[in-house]
């Protein structure tokens, strides 16, 4: 039986080497889909507090004692939400992506965000309540109705539980949106290394 061969012109091995080249490269340095990627993502963030969870409402409801501070604190800073870690919206707004060649990093500065996340607890230290005015006192009204006036009041330390609320979550609809992401731009690179190539 002959034996059948071809000779391919070494501008075609070339050009495949080429595009092969280009691949590696791609696949060593994926920061552009990840930061498509990361705006993805912190779209996915706002709607979790939005929403209250992922998936929505799952998130532990606020305490009545929360609550409570909300209300006393309405008028003087504002506040309008009575949703959990939605007061002024600063750890929400908090949030960052940063891409990087084999990933993306999602993320906060702030501080309490590890804890609200996981939960926890908080423990507020000892206060002492003075009157404003000096040589003022203060005054309250015992739950009996009673009168009670004094020079200060101290409110002893005291431990709080904190519920978790992931902030941070991944469902399959964040793989399919992350594989569909990298794909879209190995397909546009790939285009435009083949538009090169010829």
């Amino acid at each position: 039986m002959p034996e059948i061969t071809a000779v391919i012109p070494k501008r075609e091995i070339d050009a495949v080497n080429k595009l092969l080249d280009g691949w590696k490269w791609l696949a060593n340095d994926l920061t552009v889909p990840m930061k498509r990627f990361g705006v993805y993502y912190l779209g996915v963030v706002d709607r979790t507090f939005r929403e209250q969870g992922r998936p929505p409402g799952s998130w532990a409801p606020l305490s009545p004692m929360t609550l409570g501070i909300r209300d006393h604190r309405k008028k003087r800073f504002k506040v309008t939400s009575i949703a959990a870690l939605v007061d002024r919206g600063h750890l929400r707004r908090s949030f960052t992506v940063e891409a990087q060649p084999k990933g993306l990093k999602v993320g906060t500065p702030d501080e309490r965000a590890s804890r609200l996340h996981g939960g926890g607890s908080v423990t507020r230290p000892e206060t002492v309540i003075r009157p404003r005015k000096k040589g003022g006192v203060l005054h309250f009204n015992r739950p009996d109705g009673t009168d009670v006036f004094c020079t200060k009041v101290v409110q002893p330390a005291k431990t709080y539980k904190v519920p978790a609320r992931p902030m941070i979550t991944w469902t399959p609809d964040d793989d399919k949106r992350l594989e569909d992401t990298t794909e879209k731009f190995f397909n546009e690179k790939a285009a435009q290394m083949k538009g090169r190539a010829t």
